[in-house]
This record gives structure tokens, C-alpha cells and sequence, in this order.
């Protein structure tokens, strides 16, 4: 064999062995990515699925403590009373919880973020009732102008809600509910509203009138068609809707301190064997040892 015919079989197995890898590169490649492309989704969507079971969470608090008396309780044990809840509010665990995406890690200052009716998280569950006497801290007009942060004394009750968690990192693809205000700050009006997110469209044009420094009773009343409301035994408002009993159910306030006497949430749950059941729920815990 002649070095050339040598040198030009060394070329013909080169240009074989390229053609073999583009061969590979092209069919074999895209299947394996479409391969990790549909496990990374299946990841995902399990992650997602996982998210949304998971919406509420409770922290690692030691339930025991809400069994026993304000008195025997120490100045540390009534902190960790005080970090779950609404401000100078706090709620029993064992009904009451924030959204996983809401946890923060921060545990010398009480986060302000609403707080959901455990109970409502049960797709059987319908609200009708929820009383509240509470009274906001006094503020003044040139308090709440001028430092709207720190004194918007205001207190939400949101209702019908839906929230589904979205992949990790994702805005939620669904975060809405109808929201009743009652505010004493001439900045956030009083009345009912629906929320999709971080906005908010106001529904109804009732007069409210509160007074801070003084305690008032605030009932909402919800059935699937209607929800209206009552201040100190005086309707007030209303509005009309669809399933509005249904979904979540929360509670939230701002920083503005506001100290609750009582509180009470009624509705009905469906039971195993097909009956609905009363359901009556407080949850609001009394740290205070005159209490």
C-alpha cells in the first residue's frame, strides 16, 4: 500500500467518524434534552403540586402553652404567644395560620400579615358569621397624614378567597378575595372591596363611622349570594356576589396597634357522612395575666 493511499484512508475514516458524531449531535441529542426537559417539568409540576397542598403553614410553637393560664405563664413563653398573630392580637395555632409564602425568620418583631381560619382551608367549609369587639389605639389626624406607616388604624376581614401557590420563584397565579375595611384613617376608606393581588377595587359607596380610642362590635354576615355588615348593631353595607361563602377566610390589620375583646367566626363544614355541622371558632389567645 502506497503512503498516499494510506494517507487518504486516514482521511475517509476521519470524515466517517465526524459524520457519525453530527449524526448523534442531531437525532440523540434532542431526545435526551427533551427527556430531561419533560423530567425537570415533572419536577416542577410535582413541586407545584406539593406547594399548593401545603398553603398554609404553622410554626413549631408548643400548643400546650395555650392551655394554660396567663398567670403561669413567663415573659418568654408570652412572647411566643404574641409572634402568632394579628398585632397585640395573638391566635391559637390550632386554628389560625399564614401562608407558607408569608414566613419570615425574624422572631423579635411581630410581622404584620393576615392570618387565615384554618377551617376555611377545608373546601367543604361555608362562612356565615364573624363578630368582633376591638377598639384601635387613639391617632390623630396629623398622625395618620403624616405617618401613614407607622398609624393607619384598620382592620381586614377578607372572605371568598383563592390562593394557589405558582412554581418556585413565580408570582402565585391566583391570590384574590373580597375584603371588608373598616379603617379610621381618612387615607383608606372604610367599605367592601375585591382584591386580586396588590390591587383592590372598591364596590360598594356606604358611609362608615368609627372612633378610635373606643370599642365597637363589627359583624360581617356572608352567605353564597350576599354579604353585609353591621357596626354596633347598625347595618351598614352590602353587596351581592356568587358563592361568596366559600374559601378561604382571614383576618389582618396594620401596624396601627388595635386590641380585640372578642372574637367569633361561625359557618358549617360537610361531614363524613354527607350532614353539615356547626362550626364555631375564637382562637383570639389572652396573654395578659388581669385576664
Amino acid at each position: 500500500m502506497s503512503e498516499r493511499t494510506h494517507h487518504f484512508q486516514k482521511f475517509l475514516a476521519a470524515k466517517f467518524f465526524t459524520f457519525v458524531v453530527l449524526v448523534v449531535f442531531l437525532f440523540v441529542g434532542p431526545a435526551k434534552a427533551n427527556e430531561s426537559r419533560a423530567r425537570l417539568t415533572s419536577d416542577n409540576a410535582k413541586s407545584a403540586k406539593l406547594a399548593s397542598d401545603e398553603v398554609l403553614h404553622t410554626p413549631p410553637v408548643d400548643t400546650a402553652l395555650y392551655s394554660r393560664a396567663p398567670s403561669e405563664l413567663t415573659k418568654k413563653e408570652r412572647w411566643k404567644l404574641r409572634y402568632h398573630g394579628l398585632r397585640m392580637a395573638p391566635l391559637d395555632p390550632r386554628h389560625w395560620a399564614f401562608r407558607r409564602i408569608d414566613q419570615t425568620d425574624n422572631r423579635r418583631l411581630v410581622p404584620i400579615r393576615p392570618f387565615y381560619l384554618k377551617e376555611s382551608d377545608d373546601g367543604n367549609f361555608r362562612l356565615e358569621q364573624v363578630v368582633i369587639r376591638f377598639r384601635f389605639d387613639p391617632a390623630s389626624q396629623h398622625q395618620m397624614l403624616e405617618a401613614p406607616s407607622l398609624h393607619s388604624p384598620l382592620l381586614d376581614l377578607e372572605f371568598n378567597g383563592d390562593f394557589r401557590m405558582g412554581l418556585p420563584g413565580e408570582r402565585p397565579p391566583e391570590d384574590s378575595s373580597y375584603v371588608f375595611r373598616l379603617s379610621f384613617s381618612p387615607l383608606y376608606p372604610s367599605g367592601f372591596y375585591y382584591r386580586s393581588h396588590l390591587r383592590s377595587l372598591r364596590l360598594d359607596d356606604a358611609a362608615y363611622s368609627i372612633v378610635s380610642g373606643q370599642i365597637h362590635e363589627l359583624k360581617l354576615e356572608v352567605s353564597e349570594k350576599e354579604a353585609r355588615v353591621s357596626i354596633d348593631g347598625k347595618r351598614q353595607g352590602r353587596i351581592a356576589g356568587e358563592n361568596l361563602s366559600r374559601g378561604l377566610f382571614s383576618l389582618n390589620v396594620d401596624w396601627h396597634p388595635i386590641t380585640i375583646e372578642s372574637l367569633e367566626v361561625r359557618g358549617s363544614k360537610l361531614g363524613k357522612d354527607g350532614a353539615r355541622s356547626a362550626v364555631r371558632v375564637s382562637g383570639l389567645v389572652s396573654v395578659e395575666e388581669n385576664q
